[in-house]
């Protein structure tokens, strides 16, 4: 019986197993995309591979990142948390940003632009996938699939698995825990880069209707 207050979940894919599959269809996708849609599917390469919040990517700025330093600064007044969140970028993100910042050498701020040179819209990159004919499930829910392989296959530690959603411990384990643990971080990422670039030997992932 659902109870008052109970947020939904966003739609995902059912198995942690099958995520590799869907990551492996986004980038055969992405190699075939031209234009806008490229840089679409390029958000949500970017996006998984960061654990981002979808707008979070989608509207990154050329000043948050360090390449030479692999690192993302994500300032205060961008985040959610509402505090600044610096994410170590494995080389899945590192790649991504290398073919974006190229692609925007003449100057252009976002990383990720739209015709007008902003950020690409936020309609753009919602239905990128379906006009690659990819379920994906919604882009919110791969912040899910992170947390899952963390616990059950990354044996990530707690604290660094939620620090990288840019979640709140609770007030007596915050009173305590007050790094950020930026390079603790980044072995796990880089792991999980990895495991979703693994050849998973799963069929490419086609879309479908039926809702999970």
């Amino acid at each position: 019986m659902k109870r008052k207050g109970d947020r939904p979940h966003f739609r995902r894919i059912k198995q942690l197993d099958d995520a590799p599959a869907a990551f492996h269809a986004l980038q055969e996708a992405r190699a075939r995309a031209t234009g806008l849609q490229a840089v679409a599917l390029d958000v949500w390469l970017f996006m998984i591979a960061t654990c981002a919040r979808p707008s979070e990517a989608r509207e990154l700025p050329r000043a948050e990142i360090d390449l030479g330093r692999k690192l993302w600064r994500l300032p205060a007044a961008r985040a959610k948390s509402e505090r600044e969140h610096v994410t170590p970028l494995n080389s899945i993100a590192c790649a991504v940003l290398a073919r974006r910042l190229a692609a925007c050498s003449g100057g252009c701020d976002a990383v990720f632009p739209g015709r007008d040179g902003g950020p690409i819209s936020h309609t753009r990159f919602t239905i990128a996938p379906k006009a690659a004919r990819l379920d994906l499930g919604t882009a919110h829910s791969w912040r899910s699939i992170w947390r899952d392989w963390a616990g059950d296959l990354g044996r990530v530690a707690r604290d660094l698995a939620e620090a990288q959603l840019q979640h709140t411990l609770g007030s007596t384990e915050a009173s305590y825990r007050r790094g950020s643990a930026i390079e603790a971080r980044g072995a796990p990422l880089e792991q999980y880069a990895n495991w979703l670039s693994g050849d998973s030997g799963a069929e490419v992932i086609a879309i479908s209707d039926r809702r999970a």
